[in-house]
């Protein structure tokens, strides 16, 4: 291609933010041409990436977090309000195909789900907690499932029951429920926010002092993160409340990706 188009294709990427699959899409090519002509435009000097000098240096603080808790990623934004967006752009690279995906509830994976691109990767979705009473319109567990299988192109299975109950064996028989408790165990990887409690908090249905030591798990409709065949548990949370929360859960052991925000990083590696 000449100069023009890659410039064009590199306008597309880096400034109206498009997936290389969606330029893919628009331009008749594969990704991976895509790919291809970004990485010739920078080496052509038709792109130049600049990085100022006055910027915090985010990357080097994920890298202390991932040293730190030995997570296998995590990406550090400047603004707790950048964390969605981010956690967004993420997830796609993180997916397989063949991954089936759990996913919680929370204003943040609203967000994110929401700002997700229809990638049409086909993974199905699994609502993995069952409904919780007062939330917000739009974060509950059933509706944040229904929309990132929309974003993803695949199929969804609800759970239409309480997450926390006294019958929670007679529940979990349910025909309404059992079909979708019976995918827990094909879940691979696990969509979760971060809940402030006193100076701990929870993940789904596990809940950690401020030293990150996991408390007793109350019979709730709801995944283990535990589970074996679950190989990664991506968490995004962030803001100045949840820093407590944050990290006790990086403390707990239970998350293998995070992206959360400055503060919370930065309280998280703090001395205690």
């Amino acid at each position: 291609m000449s100069a023009a188009e890659k410039a064009h294709v590199s306008r597309l990427y880096f400034l109206r933010g498009l997936t290389q699959r969606e330029i893919g899409d628009r331009l008749g090519v594969s990704r991976f041409k895509v790919a291809r002509l970004l990485e010739e435009a920078r080496a052509e000097g038709i792109v130049r990436i600049e990085i100022a000098d006055d910027v915090p240096q985010l990357d080097e603080l994920a890298a202390e977090l991932e040293r730190a808790f030995r997570l296998e990623l995590a990406i550090v934004t400047q603004r707790s309000g950048d964390v969605p967006r981010a956690a967004a752009a993420l997830l796609p690279q993180l997916l397989r195909p063949d991954d089936v995906v759990g996913v919680a509830w929370g204003e943040t994976l609203r967000e994110l789900v929401e700002l997700l691109p229809t990638v049409g990767g086909g993974q199905h979705v699994v609502q993995i907690c069952g409904a919780i009473p007062e939330l917000a319109s739009g974060t509950g567990p059933s509706e944040v499932a229904l929309e990132l299988a929309r974003r993803l192109g695949g199929g969804a299975s609800l759970l239409p029951a309480p997450a926390e109950t006294e019958a929670i064996a007679e529940l979990r028989e349910n025909p309404a429920v059992r079909p979708t408790v019976t995918l827990f165990d094909q879940v691979t990887v696990a969509l979760v926010g971060i809940g402030a409690a006193g100076g701990g908090g929870y993940v789904l249905t596990h809940t950690f002092d401020d030293r990150g030591t996991l408390l007793d798990r109350k019979p709730a409709l709801a995944l283990s993160l535990e589970r074996p065949r679950l190989a990664r548990v991506i968490a995004a949370a962030g803001g100045p409340a949840k820093r407590e929360a944050v990290r006790g859960a990086l403390r707990s052991g239970l998350l293998d990706v995070l992206v959360t925000d400055e503060t919370c990083a930065r309280f998280a590696l703090a001395p205690a």
